[in-house]
């Protein structure tokens, strides 16, 4: 749209770095009225970052401003001049976008002849930032309702799953098999593609596999009954320190010895302890097939699935005590 309204063949965009502050990098988002003349200013333009003060862009981010340069050929503070080839532009200008006084962004524009300062086209192309900005801040905020109307669902989708989950717990006599039900609706609610509980005993110093279940195609490794050495394993790890661990394919691998997960060929292991009474009676273990980013409300959410599991099964283990007593 600019390029038209100037009659400017070749516009370009600049946004700030992600990783130096004050610091300008290539959007590689290009328009071109006949690009192939212009390809040495493409190369060199998203090969060149500019900091505050360098550059025609560089300017406009100290400015906050939009700027002129009559031809780029003569200016001295023209980095891109600086190399041995022809770039095929002469006049410029820049203006910034902003969002609440931010800058997000400059736009950069070039014509193939040099050309005189036009304050008109530097008035109006002010004006045009502005209102990308108002529209840019707009969207900010939709998509700010967007988000905020979206955690608020899962949130509710969350409370009445965990609800679910100790409705289902509570009222099951036989723990085991509420495990299936209980699986399929943490995995409603967390990112996972395998779950296995695991129950130990800490007298013999052994784990055994209460349950596991698979949701990705990768086959079951270990069967629902199996025991395991708890010394150095995950489960063990994690009653020991009763914290919950994110484990990595690489720190899995420096384990000797990390049942009940030998053979499998997940990335990350989630793993949290299973609290009743104040002990560590289990673990619960969540795998995937490369790395999740879990946060602390998802580390929060996953404890307290861990917690409603840990009751049911320790509730059960005296029951069947008292009954074996």
């Amino acid at each position: 749209m600019v390029c038209g309204y100037v009659g400017w063949p070749v516009g370009h965009v600049y946004v700030p770095s992600p990783d130096v502050d004050d610091r300008l990098v290539s959007a590689r988002i290009w328009h071109f009225e006949g690009g192939e003349h212009f390809q040495n200013i493409r190369d060199i333009s998203e090969q060149i970052t500019f900091d505050r003060g360098v550059g025609l862009p560089g300017r406009v981010l100290e400015s906050g401003v939009p700027a002129w340069i009559e031809d780029v050929q003569l200016d001295e503070n023209f980095p891109r001049n600086r190399q041995a080839v022809d770039l095929g532009v002469h006049g410029a200008f820049a203006f910034p976008i902003k969002v609440g006084g931010e800058l997000v962004a400059v736009l950069e524009f070039f014509s193939q002849k040099p050309e005189a300062p036009n304050p008109r086209i530097l008035y109006n192309m002010e004006l045009v930032g502005s209102q990308l900005g108002g529209l840019l801040e707009r969207k900010r905020a939709e998509d700010s309702l967007r988000e905020r109307a979206a955690e608020a669902q899962r949130a509710a989708t969350e409370s009445e799953t965990l609800a679910e989950i100790g409705r289902i717990i509570s009222s099951s006599v036989d723990i085991e098999s509420a495990y299936p039900r209980f699986a399929d609706l943490a995995h409603q609610i967390v990112e996972f593609e395998r779950i296995t509980i695991a129950i130990i005993d800490c007298e013999s110093n052994r784990g055994t596999v209460a349950f596991t279940k698979t949701y990705g195609t990768n086959p079951i490794s270990v069967e629902i009954g199996g025991t395991f050495d708890l010394y150095d394993s995950v489960t063990g790890r994690v009653v020991r320190t009763r914290e919950t661990i994110l484990v990595s394919h690489e720190e899995a691998a420096q384990i000797s010895t990390i049942a009940p997960l030998e053979g499998a060929e997940e990335q990350a292991y989630l793993a949290t302890p299973m609290i009743f009474q104040d002990r560590a009676i289990g673990c619960l273990i969540l795998r995937s097939s490369h790395q999740k980013n879990y946060n602390e409300a998802d580390i929060s959410l996953i404890k307290g699935i861990s917690n409603q599991i840990a009751g049911a099964a320790g509730i059960s283990t005296l029951y069947s005590n008292m009954r074996a007593a």
